[in-house]
């Protein structure tokens, strides 16, 4: 091949991807002010992203099901704590798919997580979004 007929750039003279990166998040205050809080998140790839994100719905649809046949049985319909209380720990557990630690003095763990979207409404939301984001199309941010 001539010197001219070489590729500049080959896939993997690149390098990989970064291991992690920070993905700072902003918290509305009820005051509001904002706080933010910068999540630690491990870099995935859109195929093992899409199937995390695929379990979550999974989970999602699995779990609708069962409150839907608890329902029929008992004749009692899911009460708005319970489900706010599932949706909470719904979207943790997702985010510790990602997300390997944060700038909180507190422990990261999955009831911190829960504690700190029940104290900040939308918190994990914009946090899976942005993360979506960073991998979908390779932007940070919010």
């Amino acid at each position: 091949m001539s010197e001219k007929a070489k590729q500049l750039t080959q896939l993997k003279s690149l390098g990989g991807q970064a291991v992690t990166f920070p993905l700072p998040i902003p918290l509305q205050r009820l005051d509001g002010t904002t706080v933010e809080v910068i999540f630690t998140c491990q870099a995935q790839g859109k195929r093992a992203w899409s199937l995390a994100k695929q379990r979550h719905i999974d989970a999602i649809v699995a779990d609708t099901d069962s409150i839907k046949a608890a329902a029929d049985a008992t004749g009692q319909p899911l009460r708005l704590h319970e489900a706010v209380a599932r949706a909470i720990t719904a979207n943790a557990s997702l985010a510790m798919e990602f997300v390997t630690g944060w700038s909180l003095t507190d422990d990261f763990n999955l009831a911190n997580l829960e504690d700190l979207e029940d104290r900040f409404g939308d918190t994990l939301d914009r946090l899976i979004k942005a993360y979506d984001k960073a991998v979908y199309q390779g932007q940070l941010g919010n």
